[in-house]
């Protein structure tokens, strides 16, 4: 499927429903509690956060860029300690945010429960120490779904 490479300011754009995954790095090894789901070790590298965005895209992904965003998802305790790099986005009105999620279960390890107190998937959150080979399973996951994949990079 096509691959629509955009920069940050393009999120305007995506006024659609659809499903998004996040890539976040944490540049070293980090003890981060995630709310209710208890306290984690993370180790540095890169991790891909499945979601979906049922408001929109824009709304959903703006409020990642957002200082004063309060933690109200697993995800929102891990922004504060790392970075996002890029989001892949697919506009669709099909909810595939468990499907790309059980795609990405298959290569990539897991962060068992984060991301999934409203549905029976083992994580929506995934680690691989190197980018590129992240983006890669990440691209190979869309495209499963026949998705026309946006990446915008942060």
């Amino acid at each position: 499927m096509a691959l629509c490479k955009r920069g940050i300011s393009s999120l305007k754009k995506l006024t659609s429903k659809g499903t998004y995954v996040l890539i976040v790095e944490l540049p070293k090894d980090t003890l981060i509690t995630i709310g209710k789901l208890g306290t984690f070790m993370f180790s540095a590298g890169f991790y891909g956060y499945v979601g979906s965005a049922h408001g929109g895209l824009y709304k959903r992904l703006k409020r990642y860029f957002s200082p004063s965003r309060k933690r109200r998802w697993h995800i929102d305790y891990l922004l504060k300690e790392g970075t996002i790099k890029a989001i892949f986005a697919c506009e669709s009105t099909k909810r595939i945010e468990c499907t790309i999620a059980q795609r990405l279960q298959q290569t990539l390890a897991p962060i068992l429960g984060f991301g999934v107190s409203d549905c029976l998937c083992l994580s929506h959150l995934y680690y691989h120490p190197n980018e590129r080979a992240l983006r890669g399973e990440i691209i190979r996951a869309f495209n499963s779904c026949m998705c026309s994949i946006i990446e915008i990079e942060a």
